[in-house]
């Protein structure tokens, strides 16, 4: 159970000292080399600021982000420390990018040579290569062979990084064919002109350091999926939790009728609570007939889930303001996803922005 006012009504309670744990885990275990936290989409729904502040803390060399936009507000909280953008910067943004000391993806031979002719001010460059996602990246070795070659004849360019991103990440075949073809592609290339190269994600850290000499740390951050290949698998913990504080309780008759559509039918009389969480909230409709817990007991979601509001058979023993555990370490977001049919990373990215980031210790 959170002690917390009131007048919440629904929240997610993020454990920082997790998260400094999770972290330290991975770092203590990988050692020697640079790491990059990965904190775009509000750092997977758990708060970009906050999570930062535990990644600049544990030593983490770089934040990475995925749009200007999170990087700018990423730089107003940590005026000095680096930051990289892994999308698409537009040509015309890149005085923005330079002024705020920002590093950013080349993905394109031709965005590079529009850039080229566009960069007044010095810009960090991480190279991309496409070795299989078949999504940004340069991804043939003329291709890479060229833009080195721009990024060398142009000394406002400074060469940071260079890396590539797994389609599998848990697969040590895939990874293999792909590491080999990150090699085949970048041969033509002095790949010690930059300073980062980074091919390892938090599944597949020991699989692929030995190609780079740096860690991109995300998903193993929050939690959310323990790099089974890795030592400290058992010490990476989950950090977020979700709650919401019972409205109303009503007792209704048998052959009561719930939620739109009337998909769920009272066979008896009995107890029906309402939940102030929704789709609208990230609580998708997917999670009908799932449970929740209060007060250590398991009820299930019945009838479809509102847009702000959802209801869950219960009995005599629920009171209204009583919390709601949606998601805890029982009711996990590991289980969460493989009983909707999804991944972790989608369930706590849909935990939409009004669902107040509460922070704790423990």
């Amino acid at each position: 159970m959170t002690s917390l006012n009131a007048q919440r009504r629904t929240w997610a309670e993020v454990d920082l000292t997790r998260i400094e744990n999770n972290i330290s885990a991975v770092l203590s275990a990988i050692k020697g080399v640079y790491s990059i936290a990965v904190v775009k989409a509000n750092a997977y729904g758990h708060g970009a600021i906050e999570i930062s502040k535990i990644a600049i803390k544990c030593g983490v060399n770089v934040l990475a982000v995925a749009t200007l936009e999170e990087a700018l507000v990423l730089r107003k909280n940590f005026p000095e420390h680096p930051i990289l953008i892994l999308g698409v910067v537009d040509v015309d943004e890149l005085p923005i990018v330079s002024e705020n000391k920002l590093s950013i993806t080349v993905h394109d031979l031709r965005w590079l040579k529009m850039a080229n002719n566009a960069i007044r001010l010095p810009i960090n460059i991480h190279l991309k290569v496409d070795t299989g996602m078949s999504r940004l990246g340069l991804h043939t070795a003329e291709q890479v062979n060229e833009a080195d070659f721009i990024l060398s004849s142009n000394n406002l360019f400074k060469k940071e990084g260079l890396y590539t991103h797994y389609a599998f990440g848990e697969n040590p075949d895939s990874m293999k064919k792909q590491q080999l073809l990150f090699n085949e592609l970048t041969k033509g290339i002095n790949k010690s002109d930059y300073y980062y190269l980074h091919l390892s994600n938090s599944a597949s850290l020991e699989d692929s350091l030995s190609l780079g000499n740096t860690i991109r740390l995300g998903i193993s951050m929050y939690g959310l999926l323990e790099p089974k290949r890795l030592s400290i698998a058992g010490e990476i913990k989950q950090a977020i939790k979700l709650f919401a504080r019972v409205t109303q309780v009503k007792h209704v008759s048998a052959g009561t009728s719930v939620g739109y559509d009337h998909t769920f039918t009272m066979e008896k009389a009995g107890y029906i609570a309402t939940l102030p969480i929704g789709y609208a909230d990230g609580f998708i409709r997917r999670n009908q007939g799932r449970s929740v817990m209060i007060d250590g007991t398991k009820y299930p979601v019945i009838g479809r889930i509102c847009m702000d509001q959802c209801m869950v058979l219960v009995d005599a023993n629920v009171q209204s303001g009583d919390i709601a555990e949606i998601i805890n370490d029982e009711l996990s977001v590991l289980q969460m996803s493989e009983e909707i049919g999804t991944i972790p990373y989608e369930v706590v990215c849909l935990i939409s922005n009004r669902v107040p980031r509460v922070y704790s210790r423990k």
